[in-house]
């Protein structure tokens, strides 16, 4: 089974001026980019089609953000077996991520103040082991089926919290849920930088995140990976 749904920027007007039009341009790209976190919420309905609710108790997925899609195409989203793409209607593949259900130990990070929203250190100062400052968020959708998608936009949140970003790509997510939330609950997203490395020149972090409810009930543990401190004309993609 397939879903297809028309990609719309939903970050058109974030901090992330990659997902502006004109910034973008200047990237080498056609357009401001669709952020990594809707494509994925456009992949969720396949992936519980194949699965079923079971997945979001206890699933997995890691997920990789190939190519970019831009406002207005179509998105053609399905799974088969443990596979997960996003492709656009010619075939070219945008997105795809291997699923699994099964136990996860949750990962665990100790609690941090966010710094002051004027005060936040640049993204170019990050370093393996530097610890993020604690998030709390709502998690306010209206159905189950749109928490994973609200998950990987806090991920994406507590990145925005802790440090100036500038431009920058999310590339990638491993996520493990490990137990429901709530609709409407609060959660405590805890994390610290746990890579930093350059591919290609290009400079990339994967952040270890951990996401609690109420009592510190574990909900859901990820590895966030981004590409930050972006050149001018060195990212241009179909």
């Amino acid at each position: 089974m397939s879903f297809r749904v028309q990609a719309h920027n939903t970050a058109a007007e974030s901090e992330n001026k990659i997902h502006d039009d004109r910034v973008a341009a200047a990237y080498g790209f056609r357009g401001g980019l669709v952020p990594g976190v809707t494509v994925y919420g456009y992949m969720v309905p396949a992936v519980i089609g194949r699965w079923g609710h079971d997945w979001l108790e206890r699933g997995s997925v890691s997920v990789r953000f190939q190519a970019p899609f831009y406002e207005g195409e179509w998105v053609v989203s399905s799974c088969e077996g443990a596979e997960v793409r996003a492709e656009r209607v010619d075939g070219t593949l945008c997105a795809s991520g291997q699923i699994s259900i099964g136990v996860n130990d949750p990962s665990d990070f100790p609690e941090h103040p966010l710094p002051e929203m004027e005060h936040r250190p640049a993204v170019t100062t990050i370093d393996a082991g530097l610890p993020l400052g604690t998030l709390l968020q709502p998690l306010d959708v209206e159905t189950s089926d749109a928490i994973p998608e609200r998950l990987l936009w806090m991920a994406n949140h507590i990145l925005v919290c802790n440090f100036q970003m500038g431009p920058w790509i999310h590339v990638g997510s491993e996520v493990h849920h490990h137990q429901l939330a709530e609709l409407g609950e609060e959660l405590a997203v805890r994390g610290r930088i746990e890579e930093c490395f350059e591919r290609k020149g290009r400079k990339f972090a994967m952040a270890g995140l951990a996401f609690s409810g109420a009592s510190g009930r574990p909900v859901a543990s990820l590895r966030h990976t981004f590409i930050y401190g972006l050149e001018p004309d060195t990212m241009g993609k179909s």
